[in-house]
C-alpha cells in the first residue's frame, strides 16, 4: 500500500469517526432533553396531587 492510498484510507476513517461522533452528541442531547421533560412531568404531577389533596381536606368534624 502506498502513501496516497493510506492517506485516503485514513481520511475516510476520520470522516466515519466524525460522523459517529456527531451522531453520539445528537443522541446525548436527546437524552438530556427527555430527562428534563421527565422531571417537568413529575413536578407537574406532584403539583396536581398537592392541589387535589388540599381541596379534599376539610376542617369540619363529622358528627356521629
Amino acid at each position: 500500500m502506498n502513501d496516497k492510498e493510506e492517506i485516503k484510507r485514513l481520511k475516510r476513517k476520520i470522516e466515519l469517526l466524525e460522523d459517529e461522533n456527531s451522531s453520539l452528541w445528537e443522541m446525548l442531547d436527546e437524552l438530556q432533553k427527555s430527562d428534563g421533560q421527565d422531571w417537568i412531568e413529575l413536578i407537574d404531577k406532584l403539583r396536581e396531587d398537592v392541589i387535589i389533596r388540599s381541596l379534599m381536606t376539610t376542617s369540619k368534624k363529622v358528627e356521629a
